[in-house]
């Protein structure tokens, strides 16, 4: 139940990310981490440090194209890429494929209330998970014989500048006609 609320908390942050981003379009998943990076730079004075949020099938996409190698570009060369633009990027299922919502770490906001300790916590008699910000209680439910849970939480994610988060999307290159080859 934990896991799911913890989900419930990044859900709703990926979809706040997309609700006022600026947006462009580049082709291919390299591009998109570059100039989602270069563009979020624009918004933040001196030298943010900048994350971008990624789907694992377009991770795997690039992953799968690029050839297997050693040394510096380690990971098929997706460690060498994030070293060298000098970003986080994490990967999650819930980033819609073809995006890549990028802002600076000093943007991202977690507001949060901790259930444990406050009169809500001594009211509920909450039992608190070890970062305090998730409360449980159970009851029992003596006429039809099951076990009543309630949980309460008071944390939620959000980018302060909703502008200075970039939505960079992935667009395919065009086939190449006998007209395009070189």
């Amino acid at each position: 139940m934990l896991q799911d609320i913890q989900e419930d908390i990044k859900r709703t942050f990926f979809t706040f990310l997309s609700t006022a981003p600026t947006k462009q379009q580049v082709e291919g998943f390299q591009k998109a981490l570059s100039l989602g990076w270069a563009k979020t730079k624009t918004f933040f004075p001196g030298n943010p440090q900048i994350v971008s949020f990624v789907s694992a099938m377009d991770v795997a996409k690039y992953l799968g194209d690029a050839p297997i190698s050693s040394g510096a570009s380690t990971d098929y060369g997706f460690t060498l890429l994030t070293g060298f633009l000098n970003q986080k990027v994490f990967v999650f299922d819930d980033i819609p494929e073809g995006k890549v919502y990028s802002t600076a770490i000093e943007n991202i906001v977690f507001a949060n209330q901790q259930v444990s300790g406050n009169d809500l916590a001594k009211a509920f008699n909450l039992t608190v998970d070890q970062s305090n910000l998730i409360g449980v209680t159970h009851s029992v439910i003596t006429s039809n014989a099951t076990i009543e849970t309630l949980a309460f939480q008071g944390s939620t994610l959000f980018a302060e500048i909703s502008n200075g988060v970039v939505e960079t999307t992935i667009t395919e290159p065009a086939p190449e006609t006998p007209e395009t080859k070189s």
